[in-house]
């Protein structure tokens, strides 16, 4: 099988790597990349994730950092009977995602804070008419969607420091969606990654990790007791964070499962 799959490559190499075939070539590479999980703008993949794996491991405390407008967390909420921690830095956002996740009660609790490597202030970019796009991060503002044409300083805290302060002794699942800020948020974590044991940390990889100097494998070395998978349409696949082809810098998920953890 390998040797007719190397030729029918040598062959594809020879007919189309001429000029005029650049467009078939892109065309079927970006269909090649959401078929391995990059832009499901749809959200398959994470929505398996939390109405298949999720419930498996029946957690009781799961952190959404970089909750946004709760889409997410009301997911968590609905297919597991855990309580959620929701940080979201954003006031307004804040005061609407509070407002939507009011009938789960004290099943949610959502903290108007972001999350770095330590606590203290720091300056959020932002754009009110795409909550879901704002940073900590000035370099992501390089990417041409991302317009973020306000400044507010807010509140941030590690999550080492919340855990404390809340006084949680049991995490199950952390969640990061932070626009490029996703190293910051696991360097303030190494307590809890180390003492409370996650059983699975989902972290968004974008072209941000780019413009920051981020390699899905130096995320991955934060994360040492972890196998690492990557969500794709419908499922997930195991993946090697030292392969290039795991490192591409589009829109997408991995899951980080502890190991020793079952979900199968």
């Amino acid at each position: 099988m390998k040797g007719l799959l190397d030729a029918l490559s040598t062959a594809y190499v020879r007919i189309m790597s001429s000029p005029r075939s650049v467009r078939l070539n892109e065309a079927l590479l970006k269909a090649t990349l959401r078929a391995r999980g990059y832009q499901d703008w749809g959200g398959s993949g994470e929505a398996w994730f939390v109405g298949v794996v999720l419930p498996k491991i029946d957690p009781r405390v799961v952190l959404d950092v970089g909750a946004n407008v709760g889409d997410y967390a009301q997911g968590v909420l609905q297919s597991t009977s855990a309580k959620v921690h929701c940080f979201e830095p954003q006031p307004l956002v804040a005061k609407g995602l509070a407002e939507r996740l009011a009938p789960f009660g004290e099943r949610a609790v959502v903290v108007p804070r972001g999350v770095g490597a330590q606590s203290g202030v720091l300056e959020l970019r932002y754009n009110p008419d795409s909550s879901e796009l704002a940073s900590f991060s000035a370099e992501v503002d390089a990417i041409s969607y991302v317009r973020n044409v306000e400044r507010i300083e807010v509140p941030v805290v590690s999550l080492d420091d919340y855990a404390a302060e809340v006084g949680l002794t049991r995490v199950d699942f952390i969640k990061i969606d932070t626009e490029g800020f996703e190293r910051e948020v696991l360097l303030g974590a190494g307590r809890v990654l180390r003492e409370l044991k996650p059983a699975l940390v989902q972290l968004e990889f974008n072209w941000h990790h780019l413009l920051r100097g981020t390699s899905l494998y130096a995320l991955a070395q934060l994360l040492p007791d972890y196998d690492c998978y990557q969500l794709v349409p419908g499922g997930w696949v195991r993946r090697d964070p030292m392969d290039p082809l795991a490192n591409v810098y589009r829109q997408t998920n991995f899951v980080f499962v502890r190991r020793g953890v079952v979900v199968d």
